[in-house]
């Protein structure tokens, strides 16, 4: 099979299937997000606790453990691996990020 990688400017051809599949794709998204929210959440109030427990902020073992933990949900459900340890490590550090921001206010 071949396609063009680049839109080539045509209106493409209107496919009832292909809308169904993107409508799914677009409520995954949805969902996708409102679990990013719900982690957030959650980073939030491990932060809370940390500074409570006066822990430092960073526990490596613990970073590689849930990168450790995404590289193998995703190869256990044929993703490749490194989909799953690029993702935790930008959640990871989009996560510090936000804990840092919430330390120097």
């Amino acid at each position: 099979m071949k396609l063009s990688s680049e839109y080539s400017g045509e209106n493409p051809v209107e496919d009832e299937t292909l809308n169904k599949l993107r409508q799914e794709i677009e409520e995954v998204d949805r969902q996708f997000v409102s679990l990013l929210s719900r982690r957030q959440q959650l980073v939030q109030r491990i932060l809370q606790r940390k500074v409570e427990l006066k822990q430092p902020l960073r526990n490596l073992p613990l970073e590689q453990q849930v990168i450790d933990r995404f590289s193998n949900l995703c190869r256990d459900r044929g993703i490749d691996a490194h989909w799953g340890t690029d993702l935790a490590r930008f959640l990871i550090g989009k996560s510090l990020e936000v804990q840092n921001g919430i330390l120097k206010q």
